[in-house]
């Protein structure tokens, strides 16, 4: 598994997409379809319960949440059976550039955001075998990551 840790909009789709042709296409999974009507502590129980099930499959590009590595149940399954990336981009480039319409961490404000930022990074870090930072295009940021996985 090459697990592609995002910050929230750090292009995953396209990125994650792209590495999981060149692996093995429909090989890529979203984040996105794992929500849950229950709300924040339903999503983070099926965020464990995926990324476990996830974990035991093998041969797949799995782009998480910002949350998901916060939570040492959730990243450690997939850690132990693949790869990790840090996908890194400006946090106020990101806040600045994206829509924050539909993302609940963006809805109070860019301070806030930030600072959650802030506090997730050295999780991120930790959890990451490698960190690759976001390049202007989704297809040099796929170089990247080819680059470090060889």
């Amino acid at each position: 598994i090459d697990f592609l840790r995002r910050t929230n909009s750090s292009r995953k789709p396209s990125i994650g997409e792209n590495v999981a042709v060149i692996g093995e296409p429909g090989s890529w999974i979203d984040g996105s379809d794992c929500l849950d009507p229950k709300g924040e502590e339903g999503f983070r129980a099926r965020e464990l319960d995926v990324s476990r099930a996830l974990a035991r499959e093998g041969g797949l590009v799995i782009a998480c949440g910002g949350g998901l590595p916060t939570r040492a149940d959730s990243i450690a399954s997939l850690k132990d059976c693949g790869t990790v990336i840090f996908l890194r981009r400006d946090p106020g480039e990101i806040y600045d550039n994206v829509s924050m319409g539909g993302r609940p961490l963006g809805q109070q404000g860019r301070g806030a955001f930030l600072e959650r930022y802030a506090a997730r990074e050295p999780i991120y870090l930790e959890w990451a075998d490698h960190v690759v930072d976001v390049q202007a295009t989704p297809a040099e940021t796929v170089q990247r990551i080819l680059e470090v996985l060889k």
